[in-house]
């Protein structure tokens, strides 16, 4: 934050005052792109304005290979493409090894087939969250928006949006 930006409105006579007391590390001094304050953001009853500080910082990347997306599955057409490729060919009793084994090796090859036309693929980001699924993202958003409405009715314990919210987040 340049030198003599005024950030602490006092409480007593109003007057802004310029503190000069942003702190951070020195190997950071390299990766600011822009350190303003934000007087639109102020919060309620807050002396202070806050700064904004844009970092450029390297992010660990995955180098992962595209692999089959298993949750984005249709599993109702992969179900009905696969008893479609199996009644193709009629079941007859196996009496030989041999017959196992080449039954086997058939059964295998339909369900890949079906694997290759019913299982998109995906490259994931190289920034993902692996283990972050669809329902993580709604409990996410329900609880936000949870925490907005809770935090509006702070003066009122009794109110249901405080059952609400932590029920939700044992769920998250």
């Amino acid at each position: 934050l340049p030198v003599g930006i005024p950030t602490l409105q006092s409480t007593s006579t109003g007057n802004w005052t310029k503190p000069d007391n942003v702190f951070g590390m020195e190997f950071l001094l390299n990766t600011i792109v822009s350190c303003k304050t934000a007087p639109e953001l102020r919060g309620p009853k807050t002396d202070h304005l806050p700064i904004l500080i844009t970092l450029e910082l390297e992010s660990p990347r995955t180098n992962e290979e595209p692999c089959r997306n298993w949750h984005g599955i249709d599993w109702d057409t992969f179900n009905k493409h696969l008893k479609q490729t199996i009644s193709t060919r009629p079941a007859l009793p196996l009496t030989l090894v041999e017959e196992f084994q080449e039954a086997a090796q058939h059964l295998t090859q339909l369900i890949m087939s079906t694997m290759e036309i019913c299982v998109p693929h995906s490259k994931p980001c190289p920034h993902s969250k692996h283990w972050w699924t669809k329902h993580l993202s709604i409990l996410w958003t329900r609880i936000k928006d949870l925490s907005k409405i809770t935090y509006q009715m702070c003066g009122l314990p009794l109110h249901p949006s405080h059952e609400e919210l932590k029920a939700i987040k044992e769920q998250y």
